[in-house]
C-alpha cells in the first residue's frame, strides 16, 4: 500500500479509537474497500461490504479488549486494515473473477468478430459494445455485453465455466454457441447448441438448444421455445429459409440489418414466406424482393422500420 494511503487509514483508525470519528470519515475509511469493488475487484464470494465492514468492527472491538496496550492496538488495527485490502489485491491478482488489461470494442454501423484468449469465438452486431479480459487468468472466463447484441461460439473447458454479463443478467456455460440481445429494457438469451444457465438474482433457469429465456424490466425471466436459425444465421453470409413466418424473419431483419417490422395487423406476423438473403443483398433488395413473392406490402419508413400492410392490389 502506498505510503500515503496508511497515513489516512493510520489516522481514520486513531479517529475511530478515540470515540471521535464522524460518520463521513468513517464512510472514508470502508470506501477505501468500497473502491475495489467499484472497481470490478470484489468477489461475491469474500462476502458483501456490509459484511466486512461488521467483520472489521468486531475485529476492532476484541483487540480493543484483549489488548494492554494502546499503542500495541493501534498498530495491530492499522495492519489488519491494511492486510485486509493487501488480501484482495493479492485474490485479484492470484485468479478472482475479474481480470486486469479490459478491452472494450464498440461497434457502429457494420459487424465485427474477436477471437478471445480461449479459442472462443464472438461475433458483434452493430451498435454493440462488449468488454473482455485480454487473458482469462481466474477460476472463471467473464466477459460483459454492455450493449447491442452478440454470437458466442464458446470453446469448451469444463474446468473454467463462460460467464456473460448483461446487466443484472448473467448467463453460464461451458461450451456451446448461443446468441444474447441486450436492447432497452429487453434482454434475450437464444440456444443454438449445448446447455446454458441463465439467472437473475434468485432465479435461475436451464436453456436447451432451440429454447430461448426472456428478461425484462419488471425482473422476472421468461423461458419459450424458439428457432435457434434466427438468431445465429444473421452472422452467415448466405441465409435459406424454406419456411419461415414474417414474425420470425423481422428478427433476423433486426439483427443483420438493424431494422424492426411494424405490422399494421397482428394477423400479418403469421404469413409463411421462403426466401434466400445473399451476401450482396440490402434492405432495399430484400424489401423489393419481399414485395414481388409474398402478397403483402413492405415499405421502409424512418427510423429503421419496414411498415408491412395488406396489398390492396390482390
Amino acid at each position: 500500500m502506498k505510503r500515503k494511503d496508511t497515513h489516512i487509514f493510520e489516522l481514520l483508525v486513531d479517529k475511530y479509537l478515540d470515540g471521535t470519528i464522524t460518520p463521513e470519515e468513517e464512510q472514508l475509511l470502508l470506501g477505501f474497500l468500497d473502491s475495489y469493488k467499484n472497481k470490478g475487484l470484489w468477489d461475491l464470494k469474500l462476502g458483501n461490504k456490509h459484511e466486512v465492514k461488521d467483520a472489521i468492527e468486531l475485529s476492532i472491538k476484541n483487540r480493543l479488549t484483549n489488548s494492554k496496550s494502546g499503542y500495541r492496538t493501534y498498530y495491530l488495527l492499522v495492519a489488519s486494515i491494511i492486510l485486509l485490502v493487501g488480501f484482495f489485491w493479492a485474490f485479484k491478482w492470484q485468479g478472482g473473477i475479474v481480470n486486469s488489461m479490459q478491452v472494450v470494442v464498440t461497434t457502429q454501423a457494420h459487424q465485427d468478430s474477436l477471437l478471445l484468449a480461449d479459442g472462443s469465438t464472438v461475433y458483434l452486431n452493430r451498435y454493440t459494445t462488449f468488454k473482455y479480459p485480454k487473458a482469462f487468468n481466474g477460476k472463471l472466463r467473464e466477459v460483459e455485453l454492455e450493449e447491442g447484441s452478440a454470437f458466442f461460439k464458446v470453446a469448451r473447458d469444463e474446468s473454467k465455466p463462460f460467464i456473460v454479463k448483461t446487466g443484472v443478467l448473467k448467463t453460464k456455460v461451458l461450451g456451446t454457441s448461443f446468441n444474447i440481445i441486450n436492447k432497452d429494457t429487453l434482454v434475450n438469451v437464444s440456444v443454438s447448441t449445448g446447455k446454458v444457465g441463465v439467472c437473475v438474482g434468485d432465479q435461475f433457469i436451464n436453456l436447451l438448444p432451440n429454447e430461448q429465456a426472456h428478461w425484462t424490466s419488471n425482473g422476472s425471466i421468461v423461458k419459450s421455445k424458439g428457432n435457434a436459425h434466427l438468431y445465429d444465421n444473421w452472422i452467415l453470409k448466405t441465409i435459406e429459409f424454406d419456411d419461415v413466418s414474417l414474425d420470425e424473419l423481422s428478427t433476423l431483419f433486426e439483427l443483420r440489418f438493424g431494422y424492426t417490422f411494424h405490422f399494421t395487423q397482428p394477423e400479418l406476423k403469421d404469413r409463411h414466406v421462403r426466401i434466400s438473403i445473399l451476401k450482396t443483398d440490402t434492405v432495399e433488395s430484400l424489401v423489393k424482393k419481399l414485395n414481388y413473392i409474398t402478397d403483402v406490402k413492405f415499405k421502409i419508413s424512418n427510423n429503421y422500420e419496414i411498415e408491412i400492410t395488406p396489398n390492396q392490389s390482390m
